[in-house]
């Protein structure tokens, strides 16, 4: 997740991000099912990050309006921890639609996140170890 460089291309790249993944999504679970994950992940997301208050979710791109703002507000490093919060929370979900190992391969697919640390921060959400998520008295993990 971009963490350096002005509020626009930290919002650019926060788009970059988002426009790959919802193309990449789309093929498993269609466009309808990618924004119902992405808005879920957001309200997540939202209540963990004051970043992600003044930002809203859109259909298409770009997909976190007023996210350069909010980068000027909280500066790069907020904005990239929640970017990334709301992406552990899809990939969670995800996971448990269809599977940990093909979450995976959708999110290695996206050069930018292909860098040295998106690989930890993705083993830790595919194992199960999102912050957000709780577990059920049944033992199945809910994001």
């Amino acid at each position: 997740m971009p963490k350096h460089g002005s509020p626009d291309e930290v919002a650019e790249g926060v788009e970059y991000v988002f426009a790959h993944l919802t193309r990449n999504l789309s093929k498993w679970v269609g466009v309808a099912g990618c924004h119902a994950l992405f808005a879920r992940a957001f309200i997540l997301s939202v209540q963990h990050h004051p970043v992600l208050a003044g930002v809203s979710l859109g259909q298409s791109p770009p997909y976190l309006v007023h996210l350069a703002e909010g980068t000027r507000e909280y500066g790069n490093q907020a904005v990239s921890a929640a970017v990334t919060d709301v992406l552990a929370s899809v990939i969670t979900m995800l996971s448990g639609l269809i599977g940990s190992d093909i979450a995976a391969s959708l999110l290695e697919e996206i050069p930018l996140l292909a860098s040295d640390e998106a690989p930890v921060a993705a083993q830790s959400e595919l194992s199960g170890t999102h912050p957000n998520a709780t577990q059920s008295d049944d033992g199945d993990r809910d994001a």
